[in-house]
């Protein structure tokens, strides 16, 4: 037998009040990771720079993580002065990786 998905996405631009207060009380224990959710996700949202989604996990619709989209990107050429002196920032995994963990949390 199938249990229900006990996970929901929102999108940051369509939160109640109480889902506000999540919000503004979440942390993931990394400080540049909680300033981008608290002071930048929503107005980046608002002018569609990003999308951004919050993940609860819906018995106690407790807010466990969250989530931005965007469709920018930075064209480094050979001969550009950044090639290879971007970081590789251990934050922010290949889309392939997190496809892998959202499919293994949803099965769960």
């Amino acid at each position: 037998m199938n249990e229900p998905l006990l996970y929901e996405f929102k999108s940051i631009t369509s939160l109640s009040e109480d889902e506000k207060a999540d919000l503004a009380a979440f942390s993931c224990g990394v400080a540049e990771i909680d300033e981008y959710l608290h002071e930048d996700a929503l107005d980046d949202a608002q002018c569609n720079i990003t999308r951004t989604f919050l993940f609860y996990y819906s018995p106690k619709k407790e807010l466990i993580g969250y989530f931005s989209l965007t469709a920018d990107r930075a064209h480094v050429i050979k001969s550009s002065k950044l090639k290879g002196k971007l970081p590789k920032h251990a934050y922010f995994p290949k889309i392939s990786d997190l496809f892998q963990l959202f499919k293994f949390i949803i099965l769960q």
